[in-house]
């Protein structure tokens, strides 16, 4: 049996896994079924109950279903490549294994490092030499000798690291939290040509404004941003944001919309274009080019 009560789940790579979208609702629900099943399973992450393969007529069992249903959602969710199947027949899912191993190393990992801290503080709680024989009588320009020297070996403060100008603008507007690392984005940042970095720092308004839309996604580590080319996909969106942040919403039913729609019915034959969530819509400016005197009257 599994010894965490929980489990991780991701909404959000539920949702997105393309194999899960293209199976049927009843499909997904059993193999949600499925995955509370394996969370409780040893190993973790397959489909066993007491170290035996869960079957067919087990599994409707254990989920409420009828037989004939289970065995064809679970067919279903095979064809479309949801599961693995080990040697053995038996069903796991690829995701909650590959994450149990990843955290069981984390977790040697930390126990290791842990271990090692208490190793140093017991040696570190020592008297100095071990042993405690009375100190030798030394003469006083012996003692001036040793303390001239050790004034000689003091190591120097380390000073704080400098970057340059541009690197700095990009690091105070990117969303940047206490994981990612400054000097690591900073190496990046250095590979990138002249244009490449005009075309970072052009793509900063579009993705601060994803990230301020998207509340729970994580801004991805500035280093991955760079090294990734992830800039490349915000340009064009900061180049139509900062189009618009130029323009003006113009209401409904104001004098200004009824000018617009006199004077585009009158240029182009068509009336402008509506946004309900806006209320109005965007315009170069709050009153048409041209004749203004015609139309604010």
């Amino acid at each position: 049996m599994s010894s965490g009560p929980w489990m991780k789940f991701y909404p959000r790579d539920w949702r997105g896994d393309q194999a899960l979208r293209a199976v049927s609702i009843a499909a997904r629900g059993l193999w949600i079924e499925c995955l509370c099943i394996m969370h409780e399973a040893k190993p973790y992450g397959h489909l066993l109950l007491n170290g035996e393969p869960v079957g067919g007529d087990v599994l409707a069992r254990m989920t409420g279903t009828a037989v004939d249903e289970a065995q064809a959602l679970m067919a279903e969710l095979r064809q479309a490549g949801v599961f693995g199947l080990t040697r053995a027949g038996v069903v796991f899912s690829r995701r909650m294994t590959k994450d149990h191993s990843a955290s069981q190393k984390g977790r040697k990992s930390a126990e290791k490092r842990w271990s090692q801290t208490t190793e140093n503080k017991e040696q570190n709680d020592v008297p100095n030499g071990v042993t405690m024989h009375e100190p030798n009588a030394k003469k006083p320009e012996a003692r001036e000798e040793k303390i001239d020297a050790n004034a000689s070996c003091t190591k120097p403060a380390k000073s704080r690291a400098s970057y340059p100008q541009d690197f700095e603008e990009f690091w105070k507007g990117y969303p940047t939290d206490s994981l990612m690392s400054k000097k690591g984005a900073a190496s990046q940042f250095a590979r990138l040509s002249r244009e490449d970095r005009a075309a970072v720092m052009e793509s900063l308004p579009a993705f601060r404004r994803y990230c301020e839309q998207n509340t729970d996604y994580r801004p991805v580590h500035a280093e991955r941003y760079l090294s990734q080319r992830r800039f490349d996909g915000f340009v064009q969106a900061a180049r139509k944001m900062s189009a618009f942040e130029q323009k003006v919403v113009v209401k409904f039913d104001t004098p200004q919309w009824n000018a617009w729609d006199k004077y585009l019915r009158m240029t182009t034959g068509k009336g402008p274009q509506r946004s309900e969530r806006l209320g109005g819509y965007y315009f170069d400016s709050e009153w048409p080019p041209s004749q203004q005197g015609e139309l604010h009257s």
